[in-house]
């Protein structure tokens, strides 16, 4: 894998690149048929599903592929499509050339095959390496499902059982990222990151003060009034 330009081993490169915006998604853009749904909704997708979110306005040629693949498997909540495939273009746009993708805490693997898909649209092959302590049903599913409608894709992805810990890359080598990361899990991210000397892309997510208290000199009242005054 090439360490040239604009790669660096600056960990944070991502934040400082341009990337596209979230496109927010009005209801009137949306069919009738899925226009008071709620994108959030954590209720699995189904076949049925897919003509709906497949005919949303505005979208590249390759969502409607994307969304009856998902739906086929019948695992996937309907707000984990929606936040892997914005992550994913985010993601693409601020790298589009790199060739290792690390994605860590993978969960069902799904960020990592979009980002295998949009590389190959444009003739840029990647491999992807989910790791996360357990390898979930649900990525198993949706393996089988993308890998029998883009079969050339099978060889590049691959999901390791593992701790965070036992993860490391060489210098510039790959892109650390991971969505949901809740809690010390986002910092684990980025040590293994800035460990590796390698850029990160990461969607943090809940911090619970019960279940991972602050830190010294941080206190769970100071954060509290913090987050009040923030509003």
């Amino acid at each position: 894998p090439t360490t040239s330009p604009p790669y660096t081993a600056d960990a944070m490169t991502v934040l400082r690149r341009p990337v596209p915006p979230l496109r927010h998604i009005s209801s009137e853009a949306l069919p009738p048929s899925i226009a008071a749904l709620r994108r959030s909704s954590r209720s699995k997708l189904r076949p049925r599903d897919a003509a709906s979110l497949s005919a949303l306005s505005g979208m590249p040629s390759l969502w409607p592929q994307v969304v009856d693949t998902v739906c086929s498997a019948g695992v996937l909540p309907r707000k984990e499509l929606f936040e892997a495939w914005e992550v994913a273009v985010c993601v693409d746009a601020a790298f589009p050339a790199i060739p290792l993708v690390a994605d860590l805490a993978a969960g069902h693997g799904l960020l990592a095959w979009l980002l295998l898909l949009l590389g190959a649209r444009r003739g840029v092959r990647r491999r992807a390496v989910c790791v996360d302590t357990r390898l979930p049903d649900a990525a198993l599913s949706l393996s089988d499902a993308f890998g029998e409608r883009w079969p050339q894709l099978r060889g590049q992805h691959q999901y390791v059982e593992g701790t965070l810990d036992a993860v490391s890359a060489a210098p510039g080598e790959a892109l650390f990222t991971s969505v949901h990361a809740c809690g010390p899990l986002s910092d684990r991210v980025i040590e293994r990151a800035v460990a590796s000397a390698c850029p990160v892309a990461l969607v943090p997510c809940c911090h619970s003060l019960r279940k991972q208290p602050p830190p010294p000199p941080f206190t769970r009242s100071a954060l509290e009034a913090a987050a009040a005054a923030l509003g």
